[in-house]
């Protein structure tokens, strides 16, 4: 009966599944979304939703998108110079804490839809994400342009974030699930053998 019992706690913990809210940003014309987020920033706020009264759906279409498989083929290809090695005009910008606030929000994603469009060559190919479009309309950088963007894009976000991202696929197993299965299998024949040997 004990190892009846044992074995539910067990089964339950296996089945327990955290789900992580995602949300992704509208900025005018444009819609980030990313699967593999940042480390969320206590200082933000969350704002309530409320409900649209426009009968109309908000289309978007695809624009480009770089798959997280992508993403971690490319990150495991990047040197140490390639993180941290920054332009020389780069000494001017200052990545200042609020400079830094938008590096690690959905805001510099949109802004990389915005800014980057009809590009041939994927200028964020650490990051999977997708960009969507609004047909017909035109987007509004977050960083006040598309120049803006391109500064701190290149002076302050693509090192940090390369950072986070070479941390966070650096690990052979993506959030623990993996490990934390192999650790319960261990548990369960640990238990088998300690009533069943005894």
């Amino acid at each position: 009966m004990e190892l009846h019992g044992i074995l539910v706690i067990l089964v339950a913990l296996a089945a327990g599944t955290v789900w992580e809210e995602s949300s992704a940003a509208v900025v005018s014309a444009t819609l980030a979304t990313n699967d593999v987020h940042l480390p969320e920033d206590s200082s933000l706020q969350r704002q309530s939703h409320s409900k649209a009264t426009a009968t109309t759906p908000v289309t978007f279409e695809f624009e480009h998108g770089q798959s997280e498989l992508a993403a971690r083929r490319f990150v495991a290809t990047m040197t140490d110079s390639d993180i941290h090695g920054v332009e020389s005009w780069c000494l001017s910008v200052a990545c200042n804490a609020s400079v830094l606030h938008y590096c690690w929000s959905n805001l510099f994603l949109n802004d990389h839809c915005c800014c980057e469009q009809h590009h041939t060559k994927e200028h964020l190919p650490w990051i999977p994400h997708t960009c969507l479009l609004r047909p017909g309309e035109r987007c509004t950088a977050n960083a006040g342009s598309c120049s803006n963007y391109r500064t701190i894009k290149a002076c302050c976000c693509d090192r940090v974030t390369k950072l986070e991202y070479k941390r966070k696929f650096s690990s052979a197993v993506r959030n623990g699930a993996l490990h934390f299965m192999l650790t319960l299998l261990v548990g369960v024949l640990i238990t088998f053998r300690y009533y069943f040997i005894m």
